[in-house]
């Protein structure tokens, strides 16, 4: 039966988040594991390739899997140089080192619970399973030249980095509400009847215009763009000419 695997991605930050995180981990462990003589380094960087060939194992972490990928001797390797030693290992002193180490190296990053847990054996995964838009993460990790492929699941990345949840949308207020605070700039068009052009055209301060426009005329309000908000009628009120609204007719997606 196939195996529906949903579709993931990570963000950039967020992978960046991971990276230094185990980055930092690693680098404890590697103090604490490395003999005084030898002088190594410890290096995460992404890994871009598919899945690579050697020996595989499965470490059951929390929150999900983390599948490593390394060469038949890289425990060897790793003990070997953790003990500052270049010398042929016959014994396997030096791999049960590595192998110890690299279990440890498991707790401190994902929290494997033991080391067979950390050290299980396992088939090499297909690399559609082990895919980036499945939400897993290839690291490759670098421990004194020695090379070792690391894949993260989606459960065990969101273990180590949890995800942000969204921000709390803001409630949405009534249309009126929101409008309570805001000015309005309107205008109010009179027709004050007929005049000759150059009556116009002489008008001076002080003059007076004489209309017979009486009051209860109908009269349309608008905004500066010109739609119109409202009717109304010009009436008389405390000596001053005032208009009473009648009536709301702004238009759907009128702006003031």
């Amino acid at each position: 039966m196939a195996v529906l695997l949903p579709v993931r991605w990570h963000g950039a930050s967020r992978l960046a988040r991971l990276r230094s995180l185990l980055s930092a981990r690693g680098g404890e462990w590697l103090r604490e594991w490395s003999s005084d003589k030898a002088a190594l380094e410890f290096g995460l960087e992404p890994l871009d390739s598919g899945v690579g060939a050697g020996q595989w194992f499965a470490t059951r972490a929390s929150g999900g899997t983390v599948h490593a990928c390394m060469a038949s001797a890289a425990f060897d390797q790793l003990g070997r140089r953790l003990l500052g030693s270049n010398e042929s290992d016959t014994l396997g002193l030096a791999e049960g080192v590595g192998r110890r180490a690299w279990s440890d190296l498991m707790r401190a990053w994902f929290a494997a619970a033991s080391d067979a847990d950390a050290l299980s054996d396992a088939v090499a995964p297909s690399e559609r399973a082990l895919a980036a838009r499945h939400g897993v993460v290839g690291l490759l990790v670098q421990v004194a030249g020695v090379r070792i492929a690391l894949y993260l699941d989606a459960g065990v990345c969101d273990a180590l980095v949890p995800v942000d949840k969204p921000a709390a949308a803001l409630a949405l207020s009534k249309r009126g509400d929101a409008m309570t605070q805001a000015q309005v700039g309107l205008e109010v068009v009179l027709d004050l009847g007929m005049a000759e052009i150059g009556q116009a055209f002489d008008l001076r301060p002080g003059e007076i215009i004489r209309t017979a426009v009486k009051l209860d005329t109908a009269l349309i309000l608008r905004s500066a763009t010109g739609a119109a908000l409202a009717r109304g009628q010009l009436i008389a009120q405390d000596g001053q000419r005032a208009i009473r609204i009648s009536s709301i007719s702004m238009q759907q997606g009128a702006t003031s």
